[in-house]
């Protein structure tokens, strides 16, 4: 086997972060660059009927989560010696996890918008999804995510 690709989707925050760690030139490309709107990543998922039975422990844990990203805001280095102790020993060797932490910052938002979906981002990409064929038009009409268990 030649471990070769064509083309691989990575997270630039952890693969990308890696790559540059061990000298390896990416060429890189994002999904705009190919007409395909901007989707989230991560996401936390449950069936709606959970939700509505456990709102407030998923109202908690949304709350806990939030916390720890506005966390590591200001407090990197401490949270690198907390998220060390996770990592394989794999990772421990080829990550810099410093650098893996800078890059992901700006992307946790402020605490007032942090781990909430916009309307207008997810029609946008579930449109494109029906537009492509990978996706029935009845993903239109429902209702996939919520924003009511944020403070």
């Amino acid at each position: 086997m030649e471990q070769k690709a064509d083309a691989t989707w990575i997270f630039n925050n952890w693969e990308g972060i890696e790559a540059t760690h061990k000298n390896i030139a990416l060429q890189k490309f994002s999904m705009k660059d190919f007409g395909i709107p901007y989707w989230y990543s991560p996401v936390v998922l449950a069936k709606k009927g959970e939700i509505d039975n456990y709102a407030s422990v998923y109202r908690k844990f949304l709350k806990a989560t939030k916390k720890g990203f506005m966390y590591v805001k200001d407090h990197v280095e401490e949270s690198e010696n907390i998220l060390k102790k996770h990592l394989t020993e794999y990772d421990q060797k080829n990550m810099n996890l410093i650098a893996s932490i800078q890059y992901t910052i700006p992307y946790f938002g402020i605490e007032k918008t942090c781990g909430k979906m916009e309307d207008t981002r997810v029609k946008s990409f579930l449109q494109w999804l029906v537009k492509h064929n990978l996706e029935h038009e009845n993903i239109l009409h429902q209702e996939l995510f919520t924003n009511n268990l944020h403070d």
